[in-house]
């Protein structure tokens, strides 16, 4: 939609008749709050009064969004304040009769914003201070103002309940003086929640003499670290305010935080970050959702004025658990570890989520599959926890041991040049991982087709060396390393293998030094590939890990797999060097039909806690330390597909 532009004309007189002041007083709470109708500017009342500022003149102003034409109308003022509007037509005073243009810049319907210019020209022969063109709501829209300088509590029509936004002209002199003759231009940004065909607000414009006054002028950078929720709350806030005769000026910032948590918040002056800041905790919150608004008073010393803006922050609701979400404890201290982060990778991108000033963190944005998230603080040695990402929330408790030496340097990877055998089709990878800072068990990731592995690094001499199953078509493989300090990623490595089999079966675990064993029947159930017996009649197992992570593989021996059901479980049958049995999550992939058109990936976990060490048989239903997985099932048509175990199986040796 276009618009026709609309200048405006009125005086810019800087004539003080009474000197009225700079505001303070209580605090109020809406930014949205206005003051309604009113044919009058009110002056503050006495509890707000200090010398040096006063009103110019006041306009009810009238954007009409259908025509595009704005209308302003003079506010009859209070006796004492000058009353320019017969001086508008003189030529003397303002020859052009553009002393204050305001034009449209900039409209959206569609999206509820606008743009307006205000041109402010002084044409007298006198300097103005700290002038300053202040909207008044009408509370008939609902709307925001998204670039308000600050916000005052001056020249309210209706009362002094509520603050109203302005915006500052002369920002580039360091006084901020209209000099006779300057002109300076300030831009208007609204935005409405629904665009109407005409929007009304009272404008006033003020401002300081003789000198300026003194003030914070500016309040700006707000920032959040960490979210709150409709539940529980932990998070940083931080301001700057910046007063043109340096900080030692400004004597205090207020947050008012009632909406959140209650009461009032005194905010803390950081001198290395030149910043005010707070953290509100709070775990037992009932709230909400929704934005909130805190209103922040600045208050300088050596006067009564306070200057306000407002801090929005959003309540989320805590039944919107994103796919990953955890807390990362402190593990001598068991508390939450404040700017924690969890990394993740698919080979190309890091994925990345800093926990609260509470240790939580979440996100949204992590790809689905087999993931290791990587858990690190400054101070603290890294841990890693490998899980199945779906679309289902994943949570996470983590503790974090404390590193009590130097922050490590940035993780640095060697790779040599991978071992392909095309035959078995695995590609061994090997090199050398730097600065890794796990506590004992220093562990490395492989990246392979988007999925991530862990594999164990030599604590010694940092070298590594991992299998890899290939899959069919091109292999993309990387190398992530991790630590405290941040993450780096290797070159990628490209494998093309293209085998006969047309289907594989992997597990895959993540603690090391267990070993944990892959089984599968074959449809009489008097076949069995399994560690001990790694060819049965028509598979074949391709390597028996004792050591920790896996891969183990099952797959065809030739393209003659005879039909039916093919029970499918994994054994916990032996813990670490003492014996000992260490809760461990067990992954299996199917990879079923590969390089045809039904080909089919599918994920199955499952947590053992208690070694076998005998492979105790029969198996029927899921134990401490069996799992049933499922059944994979051959089709007459040799179509491959899978179901849930059939408990009515019972397997043996």
């Amino acid at each position: 939609m276009g618009f026709r532009q609309a200048p405006v004309a009125f005086l810019f007189a800087v004539i003080i008749l009474t000197a009225s002041g700079c505001s303070g007083g209580s605090s109020p709470l809406d930014p949205h709050a206005g003051p309604g109708t009113s044919a009058n500017v009110v002056s503050p009342p006495p509890d707000l009064i200090v010398y040096g500022r006063s009103i110019l003149m006041a306009y009810d102003v009238t954007c009409d969004f259908t025509t595009g034409e704005i209308d302003l109308v003079p506010l009859r003022t209070m006796a004492k304040h000058f009353d320019v509007r017969p001086l508008l037509t003189s030529p003397w005073f303002c020859p052009a009769k553009n002393c204050i243009k305001i034009l449209f810049l900039e409209t959206d319907p569609v999206n509820g914003y606008f743009k307006l210019k205000a041109t402010l020209v002084n044409p007298s022969n006198l300097t103005a201070y700290d002038v300053r063109g202040i909207v008044y709501d009408n509370a008939e829209s609902n709307h925001r103002m998204l670039n308000a300088d600050d916000y005052t509590k001056l020249w309210a029509p209706t009362g002094y309940d509520s603050v109203y936004p302005f915006r500052a002209f002369a920002k580039s002199d360091p006084e901020r003086a209209i000099h006779p003759l300057a002109a300076f231009s300030e831009i208007y940004e609204f935005q409405f929640d629904s665009f109407p065909p005409k929007w009304n607000f009272f404008y006033a414009v003020d401002c300081s003499w003789p000198t300026s006054c003194e003030e914070p002028y500016e309040i700006s950078e707000q920032t959040q670290i960490g979210d709150f929720y409709t539940t529980h709350g932990c998070t940083k806030l931080s301001v700057k305010v910046k007063h043109h005769a340096g900080p030692a000026h400004v004597s205090g910032v207020t947050l008012d935080t009632t909406s959140l948590s209650g009461g009032l918040t005194e905010m803390t002056y950081n001198l290395d970050e030149d910043l005010w800041e707070t953290t509100i905790i709070d775990e037992t919150l009932s709230l909400e959702p929704g934005p909130r608004d805190l209103l922040l008073t600045a208050s300088a010393t050596g006067t009564e004025l306070c200057l306000y803006d407002y801090f929005r922050i959003d309540v989320k609701s805590s039944d919107e658990v994103q796919k990953i979400s955890g807390t990362v404890w402190d593990e001598s201290t068991g508390l939450g570890i404040p700017l924690a982060r969890m990394t993740t990778s698919d080979g190309e991108n890091l994925y990345t989520a800093d926990a609260d000033y509470c240790g939580f963190f979440t996100s949204g944005d992590v790809p689905e599959g087999s993931r290791v998230l990587s858990l690190t603080g400054p101070g603290y040695h890294t841990v890693h926890a490998l899980t199945v990402v779906e679309s289902e929330n994943i949570v996470l408790e983590r503790n974090l041991p404390v590193n009590p030496g130097d922050q490590p340097e940035m993780p640095v990877i060697e790779m040599n040049e991978p071992i392909v055998d095309l035959v078995t089709g695995i590609a061994i990878i090997s090199g050398m991982i730097h600065n890794l800072d796990c506590l004992d068990l220093q562990r490395g990731i492989y990246v392979h087709q988007s999925e991530e592995h862990l594999m164990a690094v030599d604590e010694v001499d940092d070298t590594f060396e991992q299998a890899v199953i290939l899959t069919y078509g091109v292999n993309e493989i990387v190398v992530r390393a991790t630590n405290a300090t941040g993450t780096v990623l290797s070159d990628k490595i490209t494998v093309e293998y293209y085998p006969e089999w047309n289907f594989r079966i992997t597990l895959t675990w993540d603690t090391d030094e267990t070993d944990i064993d892959l089984h599968i029947w074959e449809p009489d159930l008097n076949e069995h590939c399994y560690w001990y017996n790694d060819w049965s009649a028509h598979l074949q197992l391709d390597y028996d890990d004792v050591q920790g992570y896996g891969p183990e593989n099952i797959t065809p021996i030739s393209d003659d797999v005879p039909e039916g059901i093919y029970p499918v479980a994994v054994d916990y049958y032996s813990g670490d060097d003492a014996g000992y049995a260490i809760d461990t999550s067990c992954f299996v992939t199917l990879r079923l039909n590969v390089g045809t058109p039904s080909e089919e990936i599918v994920q199955f976990s499952h947590m053992l806690t208690e070694v076998d060490y005998n492979d105790n048989y029969p198996v029927q239903y899921d134990t401490d330390s069996w799992w049933r997985v499922c059944d994979m099932i051959m089709q007459p048509s040799g179509i491959i597909t899978w179901q849930p175990p059939d408990y009515n199986y019972v397997l043996w040796e």
